[in-house]
Order: structure tokens, then sequence, then C-alpha cells
């Protein structure tokens, strides 16, 4: 999703500066996951981490398969469907003007 945003911020803005902006931002994401990673184990002993870590993995999981059965992807394709009638409708009276 970010590289999308980052293409429509290049048509707006002037690319040189979306380039630094997306370049700084990598770098700051950069230094603080590798200082998020060395701290982590260091300060979380071990055993807490595993748990951590496996109860989210549980919970992202259960959440996945939750928004899978209740229709996620019905209203997902709902509101892209409304969006592209929108759309062709907008084609249809441009080519019609």
């Amino acid at each position: 999703m970010t590289l999308i945003t980052d293409f429509i911020l290049a048509m707006r803005y002037p690319r040189r500066y979306v380039l630094s902006g997306c370049l700084g931002a990598l770098i700051v994401m950069t230094i603080l996951s590798a200082v998020v990673g060395w701290a982590a184990p260091n300060l979380i002993p071990r055993k807490w981490t595993h748990h951590i870590t496996t109860i989210l993995f549980l919970g992202f999981g259960l959440w996945s398969l939750w928004d899978a059965f209740n229709d996620g992807e019905a209203e997902d394709f709902a509101e892209v469907e409304k969006e592209l009638v929108s759309l062709d409708c907008r084609l249809c009276f441009a080519t019609w003007v």
C-alpha cells in the first residue's frame, strides 16, 4: 500500500522531494527496527518473548480466519464494485462531452 502512496505523491509533488522523503523514512525505520531487534531480546527474557510471539501468532491467525468466514471479502468486493460503477459512469460521461 505504501508503494501506491509513493506513486501518487510522485505524481502530485516534485519527485526529488518524494524520493528523499521515502528514503528518509526507510532509513529511520531500518534503524528503529535494528535497535528494537537488538534491545528486545536483551531486555525481555527469552521465555516471555516466546509466549508473546505465540499469543500474537494465534491472535492474528484467528483474526484472519474470523474475517475470512464473516464475509470480509464480500464487503471489500462491494466497495470496489461501487467504485468501478462510479468510475464507469464518469468515463461514459467524459466520452460524450
